[in-house]
């Protein structure tokens, strides 16, 4: 099993969560974040006065799947989230055991 992180911006939740869906993807977990590194920040127009922030707000998201659904989720998310800027980045963690509470069932069937 595989656990896959990623961080998109926030208007590009609607289109990977469908295009999830249509690859079996049945739920994920999304947290709000914000994001520091090259990028610096972005800047923004409020009431006529530029406001720069120096952390981009953005979405995490954690996505657990079978060692056969890596490579398409991983697909999906390059060509849906990529914003063609800094900081586009997935991570691929090995998960050894996931445990769902609710049934008891262990590992690729909990997910």
């Amino acid at each position: 099993m595989w656990l896959i992180e990623t961080t998109i911006s926030a208007d590009k939740l609607d289109d990977v969560t469908a295009a999830l869906a249509e690859v079996g993807i049945q739920g994920f977990t999304t947290s709000a974040v914000r994001d520091y590194g090259a990028a610096k920040g972005c800047s923004l127009w409020y009431r006529d006065t530029l406001y720069t922030l120096e952390y981009s707000p953005k979405l995490k998201m954690e996505i657990v799947v079978g060692d056969n659904e890596s490579a398409r989720v991983v697909a999906t998310l390059e060509s849906l989230a990529a914003s063609g800027g800094i900081g586009d980045d997935i991570l691929l963690l090995p998960c050894e055991e996931s445990v769902h509470i609710r049934t008891g069932e262990i590992s690729v069937a909990a997910v």
